[in-house]
């Protein structure tokens, strides 16, 4: 059996359109990019997919896959609300159902199992256009799905564990200077401060929950969010200053080693359209 799968992005859209209200007798189709959820939490709609429909009333659940076209129509009499998330997902698992059993229904009452998880990914997953991913929204996905297809004891699932308080601290502080550009120098002494923790206690959390030290963390932000000067078409130079860097070499040397190329080939391919492949950065939930 497959052990999991990885998520290669996450989308909910903003926060402010995170429940969609369908107004009666509304229509819309939409074709799937990657695997989405469709959760109707008020009223009824009904799905069309490939000639076939799917009626989905309060606390149903569909799950579609890439390539299906769907037209959601709301009844006629009364509006629906309901909620999407999406998500590319790679290497799946061979135990999944075959492809041409979907879309996949499930109703979902007050007290299922799945129903805090959903509500966890729609407040957490940010709003910006830098997706900032974590071990903890990838988790809760993976226990989602896996749940959705084969049911809460159908697979052994790893519960997402929140972050130290001490973490979260450090990860707020470093994510508030990565969105400022004000070239601050940031030491792990500096870090550990505002942690309230020693350096070395700080380097054993970072690594324990996220995999790499605390520096490293300030650098995959700061230069992912780097990606938007370059985009605006600022130079290197600017941006190792604006980000803190001790010069353009080390800003350079840093991004490369992210990202697989030099800033200068990443601005050129951006202006043509590439979308470069985001690291993942961990999400504050505090």
């Amino acid at each position: 059996m497959n052990e999991g799968f990885h998520i290669d992005w996450l989308a909910c859209g903003p926060k402010s359109e995170r429940y969609r209200v369908n107004a009666p007798g509304a229509s819309v189709q939409f074709v799937i990019s990657g695997y989405v959820f469709c959760w109707t939490s008020q009223g009824r709609r009904t799905h069309i997919v490939d000639d076939k429909s799917y009626t989905a009333g309060p606390g149903d659940i569909f799950l579609f896959r890439p390539g299906q076209v769907v037209n959601t129509e709301s009844d006629s009499l009364e509006s629906s609300l309901g909620h999407s998330i999406s998500m590319g997902i790679t290497a799946l698992p061979a135990d999944w159902p075959d492809p041409s059993t979907w879309p996949i229904k499930r109703t979902m009452p007050e007290d299922d199992v799945l129903r805090p998880l959903f509500e966890y990914v729609i407040s957490n997953v940010p709003d910006n256009d830098v997706l900032n991913e974590s071990p903890a929204l990838e988790s809760t996905i993976q226990a989602m799905v896996s749940i959705f297809l084969f049911g809460p004891f159908g697979r052994a699932h790893k519960i997402p564990e929140p972050y130290p308080a001490s973490l979260q601290r450090v990860l707020a502080w470093i994510h508030e200077l990565a969105c400022s550009t004000i070239g601050i120098k940031v030491t792990l002494n500096d870090m550990a401060k505002v942690g309230g923790v020693s350096p070395k206690y700080l380097c054993r959390v970072f690594k324990k929950h996220l995999g790499y030290p605390p520096m490293e963390a300030l650098y995959m932000y700061r230069l992912t969010r780097s990606l938007i000067g370059l985009r605006m078409g600022k130079k290197a130079e600017v941006l190792a200053c604006e980000y803190g860097f001790s010069d353009s070499s080390h800003y350079a040397r840093r991004f490369r080693a992210l990202f697989g190329r030099p800033p200068e080939k990443m601005r050129e391919d951006m202006a043509k359209g590439y979308k470069p492949k985001l690291p993942k950065l961990p999400h504050m939930t505090g």
